[in-house]
């Protein structure tokens, strides 16, 4: 099955596992790969700066200098982002707030070189009983509040590349239910760094089990990308003395059981070894989808997968589309609610608030949702 694999990807798959594995890929391996769009999809999946340690030395000069200029630039921004959460923990310190740096900021530090953990913002559980006293101190800083409204987070923004989330949950109430109630409340599950200390972090299976967790609620969304399943393999790398019972058993509780075994099984096939183990049909599935996903995933990643869903597996039929269309045309009354407060104090506005949701997406963003009709409605019925 592995040589179903595009030749892009099985090349960054390589490039990935070189480069955790602390040695210089190899020219044979690499002969008649298009290196320009090789780098285009590492920089899709914010691969670009570990795929880059793997080419250093064997690439000419000019050759190597975007892949060289994008380490550096991704270099330059984690240590920004990196200092500027440790002052911001350090206030939280001072100031009595408790706090947990989540994903990446954790991450980073267990991977060969902190730059090969491309990020792009830092996540911050913290005491929210006291989010108007942070609101006020990250003003003075020179943020501005991107987000700042009734969500699971608030996002500040300062240029350069200052990109701060400031959690009150871990999960917005619209995700998975059994998410949003497996982590409404992670008090009890956090632990302090240090005797006295109002910093905390999650024993190592907890934060395995958010990490999977946060990647599965991306994909079953709008998709995850290949970086997720570099993480697993890192950090199972990390850790090997996790308890995997326990891992199990929580992920079971999740409704992610399958999704985590999956996952873990394809980190260890695509990056344990220099050649890419056979993959079995899930597994490919799941690798076809992360790498048409991008970091971040898509929109008609997204689409596809939910058509899926409500096709059962089957073709996609008439009936899944239209069950598609209705959902994304009238979403559930939690929902509404969930994105907009007037509607929880109001709730006989909903009717209006559906139609004027149909409104804005027609004629008010370029055409989106007509686009996202005629994607769905053209879309071809196989699999």
């Amino acid at each position: 099955m592995e040589r179903n694999l595009p030749r892009l990807v099985r090349a960054l798959a390589y490039l990935t596992h070189c480069a955790l594995h602390g040695k210089t890929a190899e020219a044979g391996r690499l002969e008649g790969v298009d290196l320009g769009r090789v780098l285009i999809l590492a920089q899709e999946q914010s691969m670009v700066a570990m795929a880059a340690w793997a080419l250093d030395g064997l690439l000419p000069k000019e050759q190597m200098a975007p892949w060289k200029e994008a380490r550096e630039r991704a270099l330059r921004r984690n240590l920004l982002l990196d200092m500027e959460r440790r002052q911001i923990c350090a206030v939280m310190e001072q100031k009595g707030i408790w706090y947990m740096p989540l994903k990446g900021s954790v991450l980073k530090d267990l991977y060969p070189r902190m730059e090969m953990r491309q990020m792009t913002d830092q996540d911050i559980l913290f005491d929210t009983s006291r989010r108007a006293e942070m609101r006020e101190y990250m003003l003075a800083r020179g943020y501005d509040p991107k987000g700042h409204s009734d969500t699971h987070h608030d996002i500040y923004h300062k240029d350069p590349v200052y990109n701060i989330e400031l959690h009150h949950t871990l999960f917005e109430k619209c995700c998975e239910l059994q998410l949003v109630d497996y982590y409404a409340d992670v008090t009890d599950r956090m632990i302090p760094d240090a005797p006295g200390s109002f910093g905390r972090h999650f024993s190592d299976e907890d934060f395995y089990l958010y990490l999977m967790a946060h990647a599965y609620k991306h994909y079953t969304d709008h998709g995850v990308g290949l970086r997720s399943i570099v993480d697993v393999f890192v950090y199972e790398r990390a850790k090997p003395e996790l308890d995997w019972a326990y891992v199990e058993q929580e992920s079971r509780k999740l409704g992610m059981a399958e999704y985590e075994k999956c996952c873990r099984s394809v980190a260890r096939k695509l990056f344990g070894a220099e050649d890419v183990q056979p993959l079995d049909q899930q597994e490919w599935e799941m690798v076809k989808f992360c790498y048409a996903s991008g970091t971040h995933g898509n929109e008609h990643g997204f689409i596809d997968h939910e058509l899926e869903k409500l096709g059962d597996g089957k073709k996609t039929g008439f009936g899944a589309k239209m069950k598609y269309l209705w959902r994304r045309l009238f979403p559930s009354a939690q929902w509404m609610k969930q994105k907009d407060k007037r509607l929880r104090k109001h709730p006989w506005l909903l009717p209006f608030a559906w139609i004027a949701r149909l409104f804005r997406g027609v004629f008010k963003k370029g055409g989106h949702t007509a686009k996202e009709l005629k994607y769905v409605m053209d879309k071809d019925g196989g699999k």
